[in-house]
């Protein structure tokens, strides 16, 4: 069982941490200032048929910003799809700030929390730095590859065969 799921006042925490893994975003600047539905904002996340959209104006090293598509990773790990994850509250929050009132400060002294509470070592060591390249790593050893987008941008596909373990 995931632990947010018996620590309920970690929830709206471990869903950010997913949408941070499952896009590899960066937290304060991509994954907090999220708003559900199409609109004008850094950052812009929205089902679009049976795939979930994040349109990011602009990132770090990349002033022109980003389109990430996810499809459903469910035969993988249905606890950590995030067509499934977030489908329903990107339906019922059109609009709205996704992690309204968590800031990054907030953030990593629950990720630090959290991990102390399923006894990670060194859990104070952790930074939310941490989900994007961890992912990565996932990704990486999972044997994911990169695929061309069919716009002229290349970005990171998620494959069937994503591994991401996220033990909250």
């Amino acid at each position: 069982m995931l632990w947010s799921l018996t620590h309920t006042s970690y929830a709206k925490f471990a869903k950010l941490w997913l949408f941070t893994c499952a896009f590899l975003l960066r937290l304060p600047s991509e994954a907090l200032p999220a708003f559900a539905g199409r609109g004008d904002h850094q950052s812009s996340v929205f089902m679009e048929g049976d795939t979930i959209v994040l349109v990011l104006k602009r990132r770090k090293n990349k002033p022109g910003g980003s389109r990430l598509v996810r499809t459903c990773w469910c035969s993988e790990s249905k606890a950590t799809c995030p067509v499934h994850q977030f489908g329903g509250m990107l339906r019922e929050c059109v609009g709205q700030q996704l992690f309204e009132g968590i800031t990054a400060a907030s953030a990593l002294a629950a990720l630090r929390e959290m991990l102390e509470g399923i006894s990670v070592p060194n859990a104070a060591s952790y930074r939310t730095h941490d989900f994007g390249r961890g992912h990565a790593l996932d990704l990486q050893l999972s044997g994911a590859r990169l695929r061309c987008a069919e716009s002229s941008e290349c970005t990171l596909c998620l494959v069937l065969q994503v591994r991401l373990y996220c033990k909250f």
